[in-house]
């Protein structure tokens, strides 16, 4: 299964981003991405307290789950008139992982994997993420999934990695739903079924996922699993995009350009390049600047294409590098600087997923260069 896929589960699935992070074995010692990580995680379940925490207090000692989770929560974030303390906080949550609480489990897990107010110890976070799982919580399933196909603190084990996940879609979680959906499309861990892709791709759509309406769409346009169908295509790219999917922005902007289904509009090219660009797509920028390079329904402006061309590039997109690269090797628009072409030149072939096209072109320049 590749690593792009899963380590999206544990990144979209989960709201636990710096756990997911050291889950899926991404750096990040940044102890303040860590905590506002975990922070996310207790809130996103309304866990606010109702009683103050001389309350809370009492009613955690008389053996309230929900209030030692609510405890746990308030010394991990410092509020509520308590001082911040991750050691109280992981104690009270402990106390209510011990008592059977799924959530509580849940944090217990968070802080072992964070090494937040815990020595960190993988073994300790599958252990508990297991519990609240089995207790039914969804997003203990999405993460058991990540660290088994990762293997953190578990032997690695595709075949439980996918049976987590299909239990959290099963449960209600959009985002297992999305990645089933991507792990079908792919073949990835599991063998390729168009029918099985389109089947979780279209549930996540239904319940609003952008990305998920992106994959069907792509679904409709190669006729995989579907008839294929450049009108239903169209219409649920142009759901993503206005979902804020970026690679659907992307394409609704090519649909647009070359007429494909839709009557041709560069505005409307231009309108959706410049919203993917924004929203910090590669691709988006470097269809911008296109644009704005050769005059498509604009005025020709270099400055402006040249600005697009050099984000993009430093972005990751080799195509724009090696355009850099020309741009500089040929002085046009720019003063002829040999080296700066020479270093774009290099970027694009140091990309080991660069395509082929790129690390030829570049490759072929740079030999031109050092003749």
């Amino acid at each position: 299964m590749k690593a792009t896929h899963l380590c999206a589960l544990v990144v979209l699935a989960a709201a636990a981003l710096a756990f997911a992070l050291s889950l899926a074995g991404c750096e990040e010692t940044d102890r303040q991405a860590k905590m506002k990580g975990h922070a996310q995680v207790v809130a996103v379940d309304g866990d606010q307290p109702t009683r103050d925490v001389a309350a809370l207090h009492r009613a955690a000692e008389a053996g309230d789950v929900d209030a030692m989770r609510q405890l746990g929560n308030a010394y991990w974030r410092g509020r509520d008139g308590v001082e911040q303390d991750e050691v109280e906080a992981v104690k009270w949550y402990r106390m209510g992982a011990e008592a059977r609480d799924p959530k509580a489990m849940l944090y217990l897990a968070l802080s072992y994997g964070t090494g937040d107010g815990v020595a960190q110890d993988d073994g300790e976070a599958a252990r508990w993420l297991r519990q609240a799982a089995e207790a039914g919580n969804v997003d203990a399933m999405n993460l058991l999934s990540g660290i088994y196909h990762e293997g953190r603190g578990v032997d690695q084990d595709d075949a439980e990695a996918i049976r987590w996940c299909r239990n959290a879609a099963n449960a209600g979680s959009i985002h297992a739903m999305l990645l089933l959906g991507m792990m079908y499309d792919y073949g990835d861990g599991v063998d390729r079924d168009y029918g099985e892709a389109l089947h979780w791709y279209g549930l996540a759509a239904e319940a609003g996922d952008a990305a998920a309406m992106h994959g069907l769409a792509m679904m409709y346009r190669r006729g995989h699993g579907v008839e294929r169908d450049d009108v239903e295509a169209v219409r649920w790219c142009r759901k993503a995009a206005e979902g804020g999917n970026s690679d659907a922005m992307c394409n609704l902007g090519v649909a647009y350009f070359h007429g494909t289904v839709v009557a041709q509009d560069y505005a409307e090219a231009i309108r959706w390049f410049h919203q993917a660009a924004q929203s910090g797509s590669a691709i988006g920028m470097r269809e911008l600047a296109k644009i704005y390079y050769y005059g498509y329904g604009v005025d020709k402006n270099a400055d402006e294409a040249i600005s697009w061309f050099r984000r993009a590039a430093e972005a990751g997109d080799t195509e724009s590098m090696v355009q850099i690269g020309l741009i500089y090797e040929q002085g046009r628009d720019l003063k002829k600087d040999l080296v700066e072409a020479e270093k774009w030149y290099r970027a694009a072939l140091a990309d080991p997923n660069a395509p082929q096209r790129d690390r030829a072109r570049a490759q072929e320049r740079l030999d031109l260069l050092t003749d």
